[in-house]
């Protein structure tokens, strides 16, 4: 009897664990470990979200988790967060959502579970609640190179403003896109580190847009400190010029040997004058060269301007 007893206990726990088992695939599109991080691109944009104002590089780091008022366990989300509900965040074994804490209790951010034409009330934007709608795609191209990737769509369902993220599978949240009130912004992963391998770029570049002044020339400065330990600030300016509105920029370091070591900038910049970090930690003592490449917006191939200068890391 006793026996029997505890082969029906077995059975009953057997059954109740596979009810509440964690689901690994719908896991896979939101990788919470600790030590993971995240570089972000973001691009803040005004004029009915047609012109860039400013682009910002920033990083997100995932600390161990910590148990909250609550009674819950969430992990913390250190750097970069535009929503306090990102801070700490959890996912629930039992419905596989994405929880966040905010005063005191769960938020809702995203169903892992959710399939296509799925909705759901989530929170991941701001203060207000959307019903959004999730289609799986197969086609993400993330750090925009190959291959393509598995990827779950997020739209709102909300005629007032135009929002959409997209969780890359094995990799988390890779971009956000928000568009409210002729405002709003582009978050897109130009790197990452992932259960400890390094994906992406994750130099983290500060890119500033010094002034509203237009140059009247091209021009690439001297970087300074220099010699330098371990960062340096390069400034660079672009020109107006009346058969374009953006230029494509490209800012690289080479080591001594012209490897190429560090982009700090590929984009599309308006006219301006910009100022740019390159943190030297992990490279060794010697002699480096940046040079910045300034094409034509609408010819790849066509070069407005190239210079190339020296500048030395000392250790």
């Amino acid at each position: 009897m006793k026996r029997f007893f505890i082969l029906f206990s077995l059975i009953v726990l057997l059954i109740s664990s596979d009810s509440n088992a964690w689901d690994t695939t719908a896991a896979k599109f939101y990788p919470i470990q600790s030590g993971n991080a995240y570089f972000y691109k973001k691009i803040s944009y005004d004029l009915f979200c047609g012109h860039g104002l400013d682009t910002q590089y920033l990083k997100v780091t995932i600390d161990s988790d910590s148990l909250m008022p609550n009674g819950k366990k969430y992990f913390k989300f250190s750097g970069f967060n535009y929503f306090s509900c990102w801070n700490y965040q959890r996912i629930d074994s039992n419905s596989m959502n994405v929880y966040g804490y905010y005063n005191g209790a769960d938020v809702l951010l995203d169903s892992l579970l959710g399939i296509s034409n799925n909705f759901f009330r989530g929170k991941r934007n701001y203060v207000c609640t959307f019903p959004v709608k999730v289609d799986v795609l197969t086609n993400y191209l993330l750090f925009n190179s190959p291959p393509f990737r598995k990827a779950k769509y997020v739209q709102n369902d909300n005629r007032e403003a135009t929002y959409f993220y997209f969780l890359v599978e094995n990799f988390g949240l890779c971009e956000v896109y928000n568009c409210e009130l002729d405002t709003g912004f582009n978050l897109s992963t130009v790197g990452c580190i992932i259960n400890g391998v390094v994906y992406g770029d994750t130099t983290l570049t500060g890119i500033q847009k010094l002034s509203s002044f237009i140059p009247e020339n091209f021009s690439l400065s001297q970087n300074y400190p220099n010699p330098f330990n371990p960062n340096t600030i390069i400034n660079y300016s672009i020109p107006s010029n009346v058969k374009r509105e953006t230029s494509n920029v490209k800012l690289v370091v080479y080591n001594n040997l012209g490897k190429e070591i560090a982009t700090l900038v590929n984009e599309k910049q308006n006219a301006g004058s910009y100022e740019v970090e390159f943190n030297g930690e992990g490279f060794p003592s010697g002699v480096y060269f940046y040079n910045l490449v300034v094409s034509s917006s609408n010819s790849l191939s066509t070069t407005d301007f190239a210079e190339t200068k020296r500048m030395i890391l000392l250790k």
